[in-house]
């Protein structure tokens, strides 16, 4: 079974007043968390304004809550079967925005907005680094379901919305963000990103085309919960490919910190549907060391002490897995 059947989120998703308390439950199958190395689950409360007008286009969080769900080894959340029904919970501010679609996009001059909330859960993977100058290999799946009709509505050959991504270039994107914190001793500045990577071949900025797809999946999931509608469509499509970073590992000082995100987006038809999330990602060089000298090279220094390697000064440039060059101004 697919790595998304261990995570099903049940919610009522009619009009909601804002002071409300919006309540639901996430079903866990145990055994497919632990077949697909699954480390913690989370859900979030999302509230975005999305605002274009002549080309440019700006979106602000208006809340995003996360409640954990669970976590490798949580001794509280180990049940006696395989599927465990946890209980979620979030209280909506009183002075949130009505949700809706504002504005006109006719002609060169329009302009729209777009209020959205919505909840989502985060599944993220057994992985603790990722180490740079290696390749990595990922497989990443988008998996969509219709609303509720009948079969004969629709073929098994025709697209039902929504429609996963068929082109690794087109409709989907991986990137890798840095961001650097300093601190010159009077204010903490930090850097909203200053090395944005494209990866996997996925998006139109992407430098390779080593992605693959595999043909899109449609199945027909019947259903009894209303007679009036027969089923859903679910629609599966999965990318395959490579990256690797070729970029410096993680790390942090007391007056300088760098740090990775990762970023993944896919888009979907319409206005305000497209899907977008990220998760931190900690870099780390796996070069090995290079062998020591044993004894170490001894130097006679002009006032006759022994000095290893000589007295010397100068830069020590780090190349981009960690690796220390030596370079010496004599």
């Amino acid at each position: 079974m697919a790595a998304a059947d261990a995570v099903n989120l049940v919610f009522d998703n009619k009009p909601r007043v804002a002071g409300e308390t919006v309540q639901g439950e996430v079903h866990l199958n145990f055994r497919l968390l632990e077949l697909n190395e699954f480390e913690e689950v989370n859900v979030k409360l999302r509230g975005v304004v999305s605002t274009q007008s002549a080309g440019w286009h700006k979106n602000v969080d208006l809340v995003c809550d996360t409640l954990s769900v669970w976590k490798r080894g949580d001794p509280e959340k180990t049940p006696e079967t395989h599927v465990i029904n946890v209980p979620l919970s979030f209280s909506l501010r009183e002075n949130l925005l009505p949700s809706g679609q504002y504005g006109s996009s006719h002609g060169k001059s329009g302009c729209t907005g777009n209020v959205d909330y919505y909840v989502e859960v985060i599944s993220l993977p057994d992985i603790d680094v990722f180490p740079v100058q290696s390749p990595i290999p990922f497989i990443l799946t988008v998996l969509t379901t219709s609303k509720p009709s009948q079969q004969e509505d629709s073929s098994k050959e025709q697209a039902v919305f929504p429609v996963p991504p068929a082109d690794p270039r087109k409709g989907i994107e991986l990137k890798l963000l840095r961001r650097v914190a300093v601190n010159a001793g009077v204010k903490k500045q930090f850097s909203a990103g200053d090395l944005t990577v494209y990866l996997g071949g996925l998006g139109p900025e992407a430098q390779d085309d080593t992605a693959q797809i595999d043909p899109v999946e449609r199945t027909w999931v019947p259903t009894t919960e209303n007679p009036k509608y027969a089923g859903f469509w679910r629609q599966e499509a999965k990318f395959r490919s490579t990256f690797t970073l070729d970029c410096a590992p993680s790390f942090e000082f007391r007056t300088i910190k760098a740090y990775y995100t990762m970023h993944i987006k896919v888009n979907f038809p319409g206005v305000g549907n497209d899907v977008e999330f990220q998760f931190p990602a900690d870099l780390v060089s796996n070069r090995p060391l290079p062998p020591q000298e044993v004894p170490p090279p001894y130097h006679i220094s002009s006032d006759g002490i022994q000095d290893p390697l000589g007295t010397r000064t100068g830069a020590i440039p780090v190349t981009s897995d960690g690796a220390v060059e030596d370079v010496t101004d004599m």
